[in-house]
């Protein structure tokens, strides 16, 4: 069997994650609730900021199939304008020659 070695490591046990201690809370305590107040803010406000870009980017698309959809009745429309002008320019070519009567 082989032996189990046991390496003890040199553990860093005032390492603070945060960037001041707690001791220097309770030493500064209006510098410490407006460190607090900061950090909030900011938080705050890149939520914010990535909600109003998505909400941007999910508007842009709706732009792009509005504006599909209104270019293509546009289109429709224009098909309509020209087939109603060649019907009516027919009607009267008719009516001028007497081959229809004309309502009156």
């Amino acid at each position: 069997m082989a032996k189990a070695t046991t390496e003890k490591k040199d553990v860093n046990v005032s390492a603070n994650p945060l960037p001041v201690s707690f001791k220097d809370f309770v030493k500064h305590p209006k510098e410490a609730i407006a460190f607090i107040a900061i950090a909030g803010i900011l938080g705050l406000y890149v939520d914010i900021r990535s909600t109003f870009q998505n909400n941007a980017d999910k508007q842009d698309r709706r732009v792009d199939k509005v504006e599909t959809r209104l270019d293509a009745v546009q289109d429709a429309l224009r098909r309509s304008d020209s087939s109603g002008a060649v019907t009516a320019s027919q009607l009267k070519m008719l009516n001028d020659l007497g081959a229809i009567k004309s309502l009156k």
